[in-house]
């Protein structure tokens, strides 16, 4: 089951919160963003963006490194033309998943920002964010 939700920092978007499962058994955690249609046409280029970690859980300290990503890529979205939209914790990884405008541009900007960290990025062309839409099935499994 989707639930509303929302994030202290993310004041003018609504989120889902849902857990993720396999085979009925416990997998992760998602938060998708609600967007307005019309603003989708706009933002043809899906990236991931994925850190991983070690052990079964996050652990706090990480958590707290998660959140504080998270806040910097809002800062980064309102500056560089791309849409974070969904947020999915799984199999000792945190990926964090973009529309954008240019590919370029984000893919350079979150490397500038958070190459450190070794990220994993990929970007498609996905025009009618059939990527996103697919997230809707998977939590609903």
């Amino acid at each position: 089951m989707i639930s509303p939700m929302r994030w202290p920092w993310q004041k003018r978007d609504t989120w889902w919160l849902t857990t993720l499962s396999v085979k009925g058994l416990y997998a992760g955690v998602a938060r998708i963003r609600k967007f307005p249609s019309a603003k989708k046409a706009d933002y043809p280029v899906f990236i991931e963006f994925s850190l991983p970690y070690e052990g079964n859980k996050v652990s706090p300290d990480r958590f707290d490194f998660f959140e504080e990503i998270e806040k910097q890529m809002e800062i980064l979205e309102q500056a560089n033309d791309f849409l974070l939209v969904a947020c999915l914790t799984h199999d000792n990884v945190r990926e964090w998943l973009f529309y954008a405008k240019d590919r370029d541009v984000v893919v350079q900007c979150l490397f500038e920002s958070f190459g450190d960290h070794k990220p994993q990025i990929s970007a498609i062309d996905d025009p009618k964010w059939d990527n996103y839409y697919d997230l809707f099935e998977v939590v609903r499994q």
